[in-house]
């Protein structure tokens, strides 16, 4: 059944969806999109396509182990299907996923459910031979009105500025079928994108995204990813895999490697990663109050600016205990974040100047635990390994086509 979508006027419009707003309790929930879903299903039970799908795992696993529960935001579109007698029945269409039911475990545990977000209306049709003189009769009285307006101008006359009259909008093939629409054609426009992107933004939630191209466009965005951290994991990783590159054939990411070298097959990662899951969630819910008091509910900027960058230098030191010849070091804890906040909750922290903390802070840095934790399991993984103990022959061919960046 093939797929149209309006054009024209039509363009101008951007579809949207709402999220409630949850600043400064990024802990709560996260978003994950089916990218990073369907590439973690793949690493449990097999066919793994690219290198991509363990990058867009990875995405996964920080969704489940830094946040309480995790939610899908998939795209959908509208489709109003127009039958011969003149009815038609409009439903919402979405993306094939895979199975995932290798999952589930976590899934549950992460109270996991789907939140929609439309990216566009399309047009189908009961049969071919209604479709064929549908289409022609729309974008016969499209080109009519296209030929009216032109004459218009001709004359002098003013077009009006937007007109949206569905009965002269032309008609516009975009698809065979809704599995081509999804897979070649749904979020690749910027209007799409936006309309997926913009209110997860704005929600203020954290989005973990496997697709590259999404991920990217929401970089651009106002977000709050926690950078510092992850990112800042993100770049030491890549650092550490291209002085690797002619002794690892296959770098497997972070949190990825931890879970894959704790399972003795690819059944056990789901387990695997609520163990990791268990074992974070104190200094997962450190991290998060660390981003949000600094990001939202401190008064003073540069305190706001030393925790940020306390947390990206923590981040920074995935690989350290590489460097030190396995040798790992807990760094020196200084509760200064615990004497901001106590002040903070008395109503002091507005009367107390910067200068205040000025010398401790210049001595002492914060830990991060979650930095810590991640940079412990590491230490032990041995990476040169993993590909071979899990991936068969033909997934090791795809994977050695490695793409940091």
């Amino acid at each position: 059944m093939a797929i149209y979508r309006w054009g024209g006027a039509f363009d101008n419009l951007t579809l949207s969806h709402s999220m409630v707003e949850n600043m400064a309790n990024r802990l709560e929930q996260s978003f994950v999109d089916r990218t990073a879903l369907n590439s973690l299903a793949r690493v449990v039970e097999g066919d793994i396509q690219s290198f991509d799908d363990l990058l867009a795992a990875e995405r996964a696993i920080r969704a489940f182990c830094f946040h309480q529960t995790t939610h899908e935001i998939a795209p959908c579109a509208s489709l109003k299907t127009i039958f011969e007698n003149g009815n038609s029945f409009e439903q919402s269409i979405y993306p094939s996923t895979l199975n995932r039911h290798c999952l589930q475990s976590i899934l549950d545990e992460c109270g996991f459910h789907v939140h929609i977000a439309p990216i566009d209306q399309l047009i189908a049709f009961e049969n071919e031979s209604l479709e064929e003189r549908f289409v022609r009769r729309q974008n016969e009285k499209s080109q009519e009105e296209s030929e009216f307006a032109r004459k218009l101008r001709e004359l002098g006359h003013n077009e009006p500025v937007f007109e949206l009259d569905f009965q002269r909008l032309p008609l516009i093939k975009v698809a065979e079928h809704s599995d081509e629409y999804f897979e070649d054609v749904a979020l690749t426009t910027d209007k799409q994108i936006n309309s997926y992107l913009v209110p997860l933004s704005a929600s203020g939630r954290t989005a973990y995204l496997g697709n590259r191209a999404l991920a990217s466009s929401f970089d651009r965005l106002k977000n709050y990813n926690g950078d510092q951290f992850f990112k800042t994991i993100d770049d030491s990783w890549v650092d550490w895999a291209t002085k690797m590159e002619r002794v690892i054939d296959i770098p497997v990411p972070p949190l990825l490697a931890i879970v894959l070298d704790r399972s003795g097959a690819r059944s056990e990662i789901p387990a695997k990663i609520k163990e990791l899951r268990a074992e974070l969630s104190y200094s997962s819910n450190q991290l998060w109050e660390l981003f949000d008091d600094a990001e939202f509910r401190l008064d003073s900027e540069a305190v706001s600016y030393r925790v940020l960058d306390d947390i990206q230098s923590e981040a920074s030191k995935l690989f350290d205990s590489w460097k030190k010849k396995g040798r790992f070091e807990m760094p020196f804890r200084f509760n200064l974040l615990g004497r901001i906040f106590q002040q903070d909750a008395l109503g002091l922290l507005k009367d107390v100047s910067f200068d205040a903390f000025s010398s401790d802070l210049a001595k002492s840095a914060i830990s991060v635990d979650a930095a810590q934790v991640t940079r412990q399991n590491l230490a032990s993984v041995n990476f040169s390994v993993l590909a071979k103990k899990h991936f068969n022959d033909r997934e090791q061919t795809k994977l050695s086509q490695v793409t940091l960046s």
